[in-house]
């Protein structure tokens, strides 16, 4: 839910959907649940959507995300590798920007390829690298083996 939120809110932030067109607040008035015969209200933001439109923009904001990253990090994690690296900081930081858009196949190649070389440093913080990557992209519904 949360991504999906923020998604949203950067579909209005970008100019790809009008707020003002497709959002609107409603008082709702429901029983208080602890307290026999008052009432509570609340106001709850209505989102008039078309899921097609809706789905549409949060692709394009993806593959912005993912281009972007490419763009910026590729070259970082090549270079971290290739003059064989060893400031855990700047892996870790570059690990966790990769993590972000690991959605991608690009990416996610990228970003084991950087763990490959980062077990060799420190393969506990490899390690959690890995479970925090698990933790934000794995299905759910899927039994995670340590």
């Amino acid at each position: 839910k949360a991504t999906i939120s923020e998604h949203i809110k950067n579909i209005f932030k970008d100019g790809e959907l009008e707020e003002e067109l497709v959002v609107r607040d409603f008082r709702i008035t429901t029983q208080h649940g602890a307290v026999k015969g008052l009432t509570q209200s609340k106001n709850v933001k209505y989102y008039n959507l078309d899921i097609n439109e809706l789905g549409k923009a949060i692709i394009a904001l993806q593959k912005e995300d993912v281009n972007q990253t490419l763009l910026y990090w590729k070259p970082k994690a090549e270079q971290i590798i290739n003059n064989k690296s060893q400031d855990i900081n700047e892996i870790e930081h570059t690990l966790d920007a990769l993590c972000e858009v690991a959605f991608d196949d690009e990416v996610l190649a990228l970003f084991k390829r950087l763990c490959r070389y980062y077990y060799d440093i420190d393969p506990q913080a490899t390690a959690k690298q890995i479970r925090f990557y698990r933790e934000m992209w794995d299905n759910d519904d899927e039994e995670i083996e340590d």
